[in-house]
């Protein structure tokens, strides 16, 4: 069963700014009744190990053209770059749709100790019913591709 949401969604403005020209790639007009989904990850080494900023936001085209906020996270966490574990993370939600969903985000900590190439393969097995949000899930999921990043721009 579908549930609806249970929020009005509000207006998306645009993620460009002019302090961080490259932040984002100019993307194409959306179509009608039609959904985007955007991702930024940024890491720096510091004296703590790998930082992590991330950040996703889902949007939708309405009927009457507005672009809405389906969804929006940022996610910032600390990685040991010589075990590849989780030191720290901490999710904020942004906009949710559901009422249930602003649980999960205070679940993220639970990760904490994890080695983040196994959250890519066992993020559903770790995080089940109010501690599950499909969006955070996804976002975390993401956090085991640090280590081949850091790797590459070594």
């Amino acid at each position: 069963m579908t549930r609806p949401p249970l929020l009005d969604p509000p207006d998306a403005p645009s993620l460009a700014t002019d302090d961080d020209p490259l932040a984002w790639h100019a993307m194409p007009p959306l179509a009608l009744e039609h959904g985007r989904r955007t991702r930024r990850i940024d890491l720096w080494r510091d004296g703590e190990g790998i930082r992590v900023d991330a950040f996703f936001r889902d949007v939708n085209k309405e009927p009457d053209g507005r672009e809405v906020i389906v969804h929006e996270y940022s996610l910032s966490a600390l990685i040991d770059p010589d075990t590849g574990q989780l030191d720290g993370v901490v999710a904020e939600p942004h906009v949710l749709p559901f009422d249930d969903c602003p649980f999960a985000a205070g679940h993220v900590s639970d990760l904490i100790g994890v080695p983040v190439t196994e959250l890519a393969i066992d993020i559903h097995g770790r995080h089940r019913g109010e501690k599950s949000c499909t969006h955070l899930n996804d976002m975390v999921r993401f956090l085991g591709d640090v280590p081949e990043l850091v790797r590459r721009h070594a």
